[in-house]
């Protein structure tokens, strides 16, 4: 169920989520408030609703979760997905939002750690811990598609 109602000049879009409850969107015109619904309900229809307020959790939040998502790997994986988080992945994108991370950020990323002379084989296991955070978040449905699968075809190859 979604519909809109004018408040004060402004156009608010209530839509339900699919647990059933109501969320609303602020905008400033008719058009866009009705843009966002049919979007919403086209999404719905081809089974890729997401909430946006999943999107906008800190990457730096869910690398947290998904750390806490990993109970069955062992102790050795944690700790490197750990560890390549907290000193490569995090400095650089721990303040963006998961829905804001572009596939030509991550490039640019890992071709600065080959400029710092950080090896290819390290680089490579910082973007594949990377990636498969951000697979997780899309199983989780918290984004649509993963940006990491992207850069490969960017043109970053690692020297393997």
């Amino acid at each position: 169920m979604s519909y809109i109602q004018k408040q004060r000049g402004k156009y608010r879009a209530r839509y339900a989520d699919p647990l059933g409850r109501m969320h609303s969107r602020t905008f400033s015109r008719k058009a866009d408030a009705e843009r966002f619904l049919r979007e919403l309900e086209a999404d719905e229809v081809r089974g890729r609703r997401v909430d946006p307020r999943a999107a906008d959790t800190p990457i730096a939040t869910w690398a947290e979760e998904f750390l806490l998502l990993c109970r069955r790997l062992s102790p050795t994986t944690k700790e490197t997905y750990s560890r390549d988080l907290h000193k490569y992945v995090l400095p650089r994108f721990g303040e963006y939002r998961l829905g804001q991370l572009a596939a030509d950020e991550i490039e640019n990323w890992l071709n600065d750690e080959i400029a710092e002379g950080i090896a290819p084989s390290s680089v490579h296991r910082h973007y594949r811990t990377l990636r498969r955070m951000l697979q997780v978040a899309v199983q989780k449905q918290k984004i649509l598609t993963n940006p990491a699968s992207a850069s490969t075809r960017l043109g970053f190859r690692s020297a393997r």
